[in-house]
C-alpha cells in the first residue's frame, strides 16, 4: 500500500483501505464468534 501512496488517488484509497482494516477485523470476529457457535450446537446435537 506504501507505494500506492506515489499517486494521490491511490493515497486515498491506501488510507481507506487501512481504516478498513478494524472494520474488518471485527466483522472477522463477529464471523469467527458465529462459526464457533454453530459448531458449538451441531457437536451437542449429535451427542
Amino acid at each position: 500500500l506504501k507505494l500506492l501512496g506515489e499517486l494521490p488517488m491511490c493515497s486515498d484509497i491506501a488510507n481507506l483501505s487501512e481504516k478498513d482494516k478494524t472494520i474488518q477485523n471485527a466483522s472477522l470476529d463477529e464471523t469467527v464468534s458465529n462459526i464457533v457457535e454453530r459448531i458449538m450446537l451441531s457437536v451437542n446435537e449429535n451427542k
